[in-house]
């Protein structure tokens, strides 16, 4: 008995015949009861094919849809980390993780939050905060004398990297300029990593950057764990945020995006997070990306390479029109981050 469809000749049986692709496959739906073959369709069916997909298949397939790429997934830790997920939602096959993902946004947002994992300590890289505090702070400070700074963590993890920022300002800035008030907003897509920011709780190995003064400062050792004053994390403001999808904040003076954007995102998402990120930033506001990472090729016409060492980069005043003129769009309302404004 044969039944035709547009996309292979079933036989009752359970073999498939896919004349375009002139192959022979068996499937079986996992809905059905144990022993009992239904046919595989073809990929746009649905079915399940009874040979396992490896995961090169799966990332090959799965990163566009996240606007990632696949070479930086290539590790084994990463491959783990998606296991246990199939584990947690009851799947037992990447073709049918592959499937859920397709078909729900939430579980894209999850696949992305698991991929793209980032290990941070606080004053990672060194010598780049070194360089703001030689030299482009004191730029932006020179510019202001009075009123706000801002500085905005992208994918911020468990914290680190703006708390980082908030030590850096009170011990070299904060008392020399008194009319400055320091504002740092700390955005992630991950929730469980917002809630671990937000205690402030680290392993020694993440504080082994900081200066033996500040430690005694600012952190107190409970077991084998250091927790950051409240009165250091209340000057973060941490939120959930989806850099891709939802609106950004404006009139930044500085922005962090290391490790993530330019590590695992696409060419074209990493161009679409530049654009964002220009428009997000004040006219002479500094982007700072990771030490390996490097931009788009679009960047000359929005961005100035200022430390170019250090992967920090000064916004190009001259193309905010041109980029405006060219994409036909503006920049975002003025969302601006104040004191007075929720988390």
């Amino acid at each position: 008995m044969f039944a035709r469809s547009s996309a292979a000749l079933r036989i009752a049986n359970g073999f498939v015949f896919h004349p375009f692709r002139g192959i022979l496959t068996v499937g079986f739906s996992l809905g059905e009861p144990a022993g009992l073959f239904s046919c595989f369709c073809g990929e746009s069916s649905g079915w399940l094919p009874w040979w396992p997909m490896d995961f090169e298949e799966f990332l090959r397939q799965v990163t566009p849809l996240l606007g990632l790429q696949a070479r930086p997934l290539r590790r084994r830790g990463v491959r783990r980390r998606v296991e246990r997920r199939l584990g947690e939602i009851g799947l037992s096959s990447l073709a049918a993780y592959l499937t859920r993902v397709k078909e729900e946004a939430a579980e894209r947002t999850q696949l992305t939050t698991l991929l793209t994992v980032t290990i941070s300590r606080f004053f990672r890289d060194r010598e780049v905060f070194d360089t703001l505090e030689g030299s482009v702070i004191p730029d932006l400070l020179r510019q202001k004398d009075s009123g706000e700074f801002k500085v905005w963590s992208v994918g911020c993890a468990s914290g680190e990297e703006p708390y980082s920022f908030v030590l850096l300002w009170k011990v070299k800035f904060e008392k020399s300029w008194p009319g400055v008030s320091l504002l740092v907003l700390a955005t992630d897509i991950d929730e469980a990593m917002l809630m671990r920011a937000k205690e402030g709780r680290y392993k020694k190995s993440s504080v082994r950057e900081v200066p033996e003064g500040v430690v005694r400062d600012f952190f107190q050792l409970d077991g084998d764990q250091y927790t950051l004053n409240a009165a250091i994390r209340e000057r973060v403001e941490f939120r959930r945020h989806d850099f891709l999808r939802d609106d950004p904040s404006a009139d930044m003076d500085m922005i962090f995006c290391r490790n993530v954007a330019f590590t695992y995102f696409s060419k074209e998402t990493q161009v679409k997070v530049l654009h964002k990120i220009f428009r997000s930033l004040g006219r002479t506001g500094y982007l700072v990306i990771g030490k390996e990472e490097s931009l788009p090729l679009h960047f000359p016409t929005m961005f100035i390479p200022a430390f170019p060492g250090k992967r920090i980069y000064q916004r190009f005043e001259g193309s905010e029109r041109e980029l405006a003129n060219r994409d036909g769009e503006e920049a975002p309302g003025d969302r601006r981050l104040s004191q007075e404004e929720n988390p």
